[in-house]
């Protein structure tokens, strides 16, 4: 990660924890839960996809709060095949 793409996360370079990372991906019958550590007040969006070359597709945009860390989302989908999720920044 360069220090630029740390600045824009808003993670501190200094420490190896502070980083944007999708922590954890549960499924519970077809409920979808991802947690992903996020950075303060920063806007983020959720995508899905079934191929990872091809074309991405919304779920979510959400803003994390002042004192957030994390933030979960929850989806129901169908689990019949192969899913890929991402979380881009978007400010």
């Amino acid at each position: 990660v360069t220090n630029l793409d740390e600045f824009l996360t808003g993670t501190d370079p200094n420490n190896e924890e502070d980083r944007f990372v999708i922590q954890s991906i549960n499924i519970s019958g077809n409920k979808v839960t991802i947690t992903v550590r996020v950075s303060l007040s920063k806007r983020y969006v959720i995508e899905t996809s079934g191929n990872v070359d091809r074309s991405w597709v919304h779920l979510a945009n959400f803003t994390s709060e002042d004192d957030q860390i994390t933030v979960k989302y929850e989806t129901n989908v169908s689990l019949d095949s192969v899913r890929f999720y991402r979380v881009r920044l978007l400010d």
